[in-house]
Order: C-alpha cells, then structure tokens, then sequence
C-alpha cells in the first residue's frame, strides 16, 4: 500500500464521493421540510408557523451557497 499524498485528488475526491452527495440529499430534505412546514401553516397560522418558514428558507440559501461553492472548489483543485 502507498499512500496518495496528491492533496488536490484526495480534496476532490472527498467533495464529489461526500460532500456533493450530502448536499444534494440535504436540498431534497429541506425541500421536503418546507412543504410540510407550508401545510402546517394553513393549518394552523401563525408565528410560529411563519418563524419555521423563515428558518427553513434561510437553511435552503445556505445549501445552496454551499453548494455553488463547491464546484468553484473542485475547480481550484484541478487546475
């Protein structure tokens, strides 16, 4: 056994084979999340339900941030 010491393929292959795939199912999640928390609301209206919401789409930006920001990542690796 040899040890790959090549930084960027060892970066790169944890982003595509761990991290992308977590984002993705974290997308499906929240996603998910917030069509239920939507039915909730129409339940039962109000701060509660609104303040779930809220958290929820802040969640769905930050996913998304990251994972716009990890093919950048790879990217700087590969090149």
């Amino acid at each position: 056994y040899l040890a790959d010491l090549n930084v960027s393929r060892i970066v790169g292959h944890f982003l595509d084979n761990r991290l992308m795939p977590r984002l993705a199912h974290a997308e499906e999640r929240l996603s998910s999340m917030l069509q239920q928390a939507r039915r909730e609301q129409e339940r039962s209206p109000g701060p509660g339900a609104e303040q779930r919401l809220n958290r929820i789409r802040a969640l769905q930006k930050w996913q998304k941030r990251g994972s716009g920001l990890v093919p950048m990542i790879l990217r700087w690796f590969r090149d």
